[in-house]
């Protein structure tokens, strides 16, 4: 008979403590524990170390890591992408930020370029992706301005004439 779904998570969670933790942090090793349910033959510490050879053998593959790199640049190009559109957001409508003398789009330029020299700064190895992401979010977002503006020598004129955010 087959456990029920309980049961189920309750071991998935026994072999990802083994499979992520050190022996040391875990506790216990196989033998010791606890089985309530229908399989008395489960043993987390002993799944999780069939898991983890298997892991490292795909590790170990140069197509699996090369897809790894991938995953890792999307994550933290997507990461980036939610950081900027949030914080330029939250910097837009804070109180500093409602200033009805100053163009909306502008409070969002001024907003973005601070958030973007700031995380320049502190993320110095992402200096790349800030730039794509930021071109991207201010063409999406005030391209069609900046256009009826008369292009960025006339929104810089006009950003330098209100400096409040």
């Amino acid at each position: 008979m087959a456990p029920d779904l309980a049961h189920v998570q309750k071991q998935t969670f026994q072999v990802l403590e083994h499979l992520l933790n050190d022996d040391s942090e875990v506790g216990f090793r196989s033998g010791d524990i606890e089985t309530d349910g229908p399989d008395d033959e489960f043993d987390a510490a002993s799944i999780a170390e069939k898991l983890r050879k298997v892991a490292d053998a795909l590790n170990e593959d140069a197509n699996f890591q090369a897809k790894l790199r991938e995953l890792k640049v999307a994550v933290a190009q997507e990461a980036l992408e939610k950081t900027l559109h949030s914080g330029v957001d939250t910097l837009v409508q804070s109180h500093v930020g409602q200033k009805a003398e100053v163009a909306p789009e502008l409070q969002l330029i001024k907003a973005t370029m601070a958030l973007g020299l700031y995380l320049k700064q502190t993320c110095p190895g992402l200096r790349q992706q800030l730039q794509t992401t930021i071109g991207t979010f201010l063409n999406q977002r005030v391209g069609p301005w900046i256009q009826e503006q008369g292009g960025w020598e006339r929104v810089a004129a006009a950003s330098q004439q209100n400096t409040s955010l």
